[in-house]
C-alpha cells in the first residue's frame, strides 16, 4: 500500500508542478488563484512526500539510481532547461521550431544513452584509486629497449 501511496504522491506532485510551472511562465492562461493552487498542492504533496519516505525509510533500502537512469534524468533535466530557454522569447506558433527541435533530439538522445548505459552496466561507474602506497598495480610499463631482450 505504501508504494502505491508513494507513486500517486509523486505523480500528483508531477501534474501539480507541471501546470504551476506552465501557468507561471505563461504555456497556459488561467487566473493567478489556479496558479497559486497549484503550487500550494505541490508543496503540500511535497511535504507529505517527505514525512511517507521519513516513515517508510527503515523498510525499504536504499538503492543507487543504475547508470541508465541517471544518464536518461540529466538529459532529460538539460533538454528541459534548452528549451524552456529557446521557448521563452516565442510569440507566433514558428517560433517554436526551435525548441521542438531540442526536445525531440533530447529525447532521441536520452534513448541511446539508456540503451548504451544499459548494455555497458558494468563498464559505468566511479574510479578506485588505490591511495594507500601499497598498491598491487602492475609496474610501469616496459620500453621497447626491455622488449627486445
Amino acid at each position: 500500500m505504501t508504494i502505491v501511496a508513494m507513486r500517486l504522491i509523486a505523480s500528483g506532485m508531477l501534474i501539480a508542478g507541471c501546470f504551476w510551472l506552465a501557468s507561471t511562465f505563461g504555456f497556459v492562461s488561467v487566473p493567478r488563484n489556479v496558479t497559486l493552487m497549484c503550487q500550494g498542492a505541490f508543496y503540500l504533496l511535497w511535504v507529505v512526500s517527505l514525512v511517507m519516505a521519513w516513515r517508510t525509510r527503515n523498510r525499504r533500502p536504499q538503492k543507487e539510481p543504475s547508470p541508465a537512469q541517471s544518464a536518461v534524468a540529466v538529459i532529460i533535466a538539460t533538454g528541459a532547461v534548452a528549451v524552456g530557454e529557446t521557448a521563452r522569447h516565442a510569440n507566433e506558433p514558428s517560433d517554436y521550431a526551435v525548441p521542438a527541435f531540442v526536445a525531440i533530439l533530447a529525447a532521441l538522445l536520452a534513448v541511446i544513452a539508456f540503451r548504451f548505459a544499459s548494455k555497458n552496466r558494468d563498464s559505468i561507474g566511479e574510479a578506485r584509486f588505490d591511495t594507500t602506497g601499497n598498491s598491487s598495480w602492475p609496474s610501469a610499463p616496459r620500453t621497447r629497449s626491455a622488449d627486445r631482450r
